[in-house]
């Protein structure tokens, strides 16, 4: 505000002052007046920057440990919105408050959660026994036991299994066994056939 005498002339150059978040659409007012008159500048919402969080849940329990931080740019005001969770290999998003609203500052903070899916790990254990499928979190850590087959000893799996829980997809095929062949005893018997009818009776045998 200015104030003149009566009938005189103003003139002057107003800068628009600051306001975080917003832009003038007048940067500079020019002022050229000789009796009572308001000038209006209006504001609009620029760009600002806000900060996502994603947070995976740990393989051992269900807390969660900071994965990684981004920046992203919003209208000021505007709801943060839902396209801000990442697709991470054996992670699936929750849900998070899309309408939160991005404050002109730059100070919001969007955090975003992950869980693990489960997967089932199956086996072919081709004539064998001793191992059961396995059903855990991705990322786990995997023990399997060594199968058994009667007159072989095992040879590993094919193809080779990993240390951790992978990502199976719903057609997998199982991990299967191979196996070598062993040594057994055997034994031969001989019967000769009888002198007097058509049977036999036993001689000897050999292993």
């Amino acid at each position: 505000t200015a104030k003149v005498a009566k009938g005189s002339d103003y003139s002057a150059t107003i800068t628009s002052p600051t306001v975080v978040g917003y832009a003038p659409d007048q940067p500079v007012v020019q002022v050229n007046a000789s009796e009572e008159t308001t000038y209006t500048v209006y504001y609009k919402p620029v760009e600002v920057e806000f900060t996502v969080k994603h947070y995976q849940q740990n393989v051992d329990d269900d807390n969660y440990t900071l994965f990684e931080t981004e920046t992203k740019q919003g209208f000021t005001e505007s709801p943060v919105g839902g396209k801000l969770a990442t697709t991470y290999e054996g992670f699936y998003p929750l849900l998070y408050d899309t309408t939160t609203k991005i404050a002109a500052d730059g100070s919001t903070v969007v955090e975003i959660y992950y869980d693990r899916y489960y997967y089932l790990m199956n086996f072919d254990l081709d004539g064998g026994y001793g191992v059961e499928p396995i059903y855990a979190r991705y990322g786990a850590l995997i023990s399997v036991g060594t199968p058994t087959k009667p007159g072989y000893s095992f040879n590993g799996w094919n193809p080779k299994l990993p240390t951790t829980m992978p990502v199976v997809p719903k057609d997998a095929q199982p991990y299967k066994a191979t196996w070598k062949a062993g040594s057994a005893d055997y034994l031969v018997q001989y019967w000769l056939e009888n002198a007097n009818d058509a049977n036999y009776s036993y001689d000897t045998s050999r292993s």
